[in-house]
C-alpha cells in the first residue's frame, strides 16, 4: 500500500474520531429538548467528517425545528452512506411519487417514474421503456433540468473515455505547492468533481463532490483543488446532449490526479 493511502486512512481514522466529540456534545443537547443547539453541534462535526450518524442526528433536530427540507436532505445524505433506517425514513416522509405515460415525437411510448422530494422544488425522474428499460434519468431543481442518462449524452470532442487523461495533460500543479509533497515522493493526489455540459456545449456548475472533502481541509489542497477546477473550466465545448429531439444539460463526474513523482 502506498504511503499516501496510509496517510489517508490514518487521516480518515483521526477526523472521525474528532467529530465524534461533537455527536456526543450534540446528542446531550438533544435530549434536553435543545435542538437548535444541537443542530449547530452535529454542523461542526460534519465540517470535520461526513458520518452518517451526525447526518442521520441533525435530521432528527431539524424535524423538531420544523425545519423540514433540512431535514430531508440530512436524511439523504445518511442513507447515501449506507444508513438503511434514514432511507427507510426518507422514502416515507419525503418523497411523493407518481407515474406518467409519455409519448415523444418519435411516437415512442415511454413510462416516466417521478419521485418528488416534498419540502423542495427538486425531483429525480427515472424515463422506462416499453420493455422496462430504464433509458434515461434526470433530476430537476426549480426550472433546471440536468440528464445523468440518456442514449444521447453530451460527448467531449475526443471521446468520453478521454475526459480523465485530457485533465491529466493540461491541468497545472499550483506554483506555491511546487515542493509540499516532496516528503511523499511517488505518491499521488485524487481531486474530485462534478460539472455540468449545457445545451450550449459549455460547462458550468462545477463543484468538488461533497462526500469527498473529509481529506480536503488542508490549505495545500484547496490550492490543487483550484487549478483542478481552472482545468475544467478550461475544457474545449462538447457535442452537446439530446432527449426528444430537445437539447439537454448532461451531468458529468470526473477525477484529476495530481501525481508526485520520485
Amino acid at each position: 500500500m502506498k504511503l499516501i493511502n496510509i496517510l489517508t486512512i490514518l487521516i480518515s481514522i483521526g477526523l472521525k474520531s474528532y467529530s465524534q466529540d461533537y455527536l456526543r456534545l450534540g446528542n446531550k443537547f438533544f435530549e434536553e429538548g435543545k435542538y437548535l443547539q444541537a443542530d449547530s453541534l452535529y454542523s461542526i462535526g460534519l465540517k470535520i467528517f461526513q458520518d452518517k450518524d451526525l447526518y442521520y442526528n441533525r435530521a432528527m433536530a431539524r424535524m423538531y425545528l420544523i425545519q423540514m427540507d433540512g431535514f430531508c436532505h440530512d436524511l439523504k445524505k445518511a442513507s447515501e452512506l449506507f444508513d438503511q433506517g434514514a432511507d427507510t425514513l426518507r422514502m416515507k416522509n419525503c418523497i411523493l411519487y407518481d407515474t406518467v405515460k409519455v409519448i415523444d415525437s418519435s411516437n415512442l411510448k415511454y413510462i416516466k417514474l417521478i419521485e418528488k422530494e416534498k419540502y423542495s422544488d427538486r425531483s429525480e425522474v427515472r424515463v422506462i421503456d416499453t420493455d422496462g428499460k430504464e433509458v434515461a434519468k434526470y433530476r430537476t431543481d426549480k426550472d433546471y433540468m440536468v440528464f445523468l442518462k440518456c442514449p444521447n449524452f453530451a460527448i467531449f470532442p475526443l471521446g468520453n473515455d478521454k475526459i480523465s487523461s485530457y485533465l491529466k495533460r493540461h491541468v497545472d500543479y499550483p506554483k506555491e505547492e511546487k515542493d509540499a509533497y516532496k516528503k511523499l515522493p511517488g505518491s499521488s493526489l485524487l481531486i474530485y468533481l462534478q460539472f455540468d455540459i449545457l445545451q450550449t456545449g459549455k460547462v458550468s456548475n462545477i463543484k468538488v463532490l461533497e462526500e469527498k472533502e473529509d481529506n480536503y481541509q488542508d490549505k495545500n489542497i484547496q490550492n490543487f483543488i483550484r487549478e483542478a477546477i481552472k482545468a475544467i473550466q478550461n475544457l474545449p465545448e462538447f457535442k452537446p446532449g439530446s432527449f426528444n429531439n430537445e437539447y439537454i444539460n448532461c451531468r458529468f463526474v470526473t477525477a484529476i490526479k495530481f501525481d508526485f513523482l520520485k
